[in-house]
């Protein structure tokens, strides 16, 4: 596992002082200070339930509720006899339970019984062009064929499955927003700030971070958290750690020397 970095007294000794801190980081940093001399004395006491939220990806978010026999075991140098809990959903679990994958699928299947709408849709020219006659082309496809796809995108089924998918994704907030907040309107989240758009990374589908955030928001106490150096960082004594020794590809129960 990751080690924490101990410098020796020479080259302690010997260290540059740290770089000025941003302008950004200053903002922050004195937001943060405000924000808490203007809390009353009851915000002030721990609640009862933290929640560590951090987004991603492949994972919508993974989360560690706060727990003090593991905290103290970590600050006293002992090993963590009390493990945290953790909470996390996927991405497919999540397009499964607000019936994205579902709708999707149906959607395909619907058009594939119109074979003439459907190519005519693929076979739609690019809008991603430079010059104004192309784009003219793109005009005249898509209004040649505009009667058509709305007679076939606003027939009662679509309609239905979309309201649907609508009632759907609703009950998969309330789902996330009750497992994270525990049931309690108290609960405080420290959700990270990361922000993830859909061309990032190809492969992995668009994931709703910024209307989660906003649902959380609703039944409990959300704080965006900056992450820079977390994953460097230790978490009891924030110095930073070194790199773990990982397995060479031809012989994986021995260990590489070199650290990554």
């Amino acid at each position: 596992m990751f080690q924490p970095h101990v410098e020796s007294p020479a080259a302690s000794s010997t260290t540059l002082s740290a770089p000025p801190a941003s302008k950004k980081r200053r903002r922050q940093e004195q937001s943060v200070i405000e924000w808490v001399q203007g809390l009353p004395d009851r915000h002030l006491i721990q609640p009862p339930r933290i929640v560590g939220l951090d987004p991603g990806r492949k994972a919508l978010f993974t989360a560690v509720v706060h727990s003090q026999q593991a905290a103290d075991s970590l600050h006293g140098g002992r090993l963590c006899q009390s493990k945290y809990a953790n909470l996390s959903w996927s991405c497919s679990r999540w397009r499964e339970a607000s019936s994205i994958k579902f709708r999707l699928q149906k959607a395909e299947l619907w058009i594939s019984r119109k074979p003439a709408l459907d190519a005519a849709l693929k076979a739609t020219p690019t809008a991603k062009v430079a010059s104004s006659a192309q784009f003219l082309q793109h005009i005249r496809h898509r209004m040649q064929h505009t009667a058509a796809a709305q007679a076939h995108y606003g027939d009662r089924r679509h309609r239905q499955m979309r309201w649907q998918s609508f009632i759907k994704q609703q009950q998969a907030y309330s789902a996330i927003c009750k497992t994270i907040s525990g049931g309690s309107s108290d609960t405080v989240v420290a959700c990270g700030d990361a922000k993830f758009s859909s061309s990032c990374c190809k492969g992995n589908p668009s994931t709703p971070i910024v209307s989660l955030q906003r649902k959380l928001g609703n039944c409990c106490q959300v704080y965006d958290t900056d992450e820079f150096r977390t994953s460097k960082l230790c978490c009891a004594c924030k110095t930073a750690m070194d790199g773990m020794p990982l397995p060479p590809l031809g012989n994986p129960r021995r260990h590489a020397p070199d650290l990554f």
